[in-house]
């Protein structure tokens, strides 16, 4: 019972995360970056959701 517990709180961090990611990205939209500084951000951005995609699959 208590690695449910466990594994809920941890989902519920991973949409956490996913949420301010997402705020990221609008950021990263919104605002003036170069082609180049942007570039950088959304490829950083997107490994990191494919890791915490891959987390997030494991704990399902």
């Amino acid at each position: 019972m208590e690695t449910e517990t466990q594994q809920e709180k941890l989902l519920s961090e991973l949409n956490n995360i996913y949420f301010k990611m997402d705020e990221l990205f609008k950021y990263i939209d919104d605002h003036k970056l170069t082609d180049y500084q942007s570039l950088l951000a959304y490829i950083d951005l997107k490994q990191i959701r494919f890791s915490l995609d891959k987390i997030h699959n494991k704990l399902r």
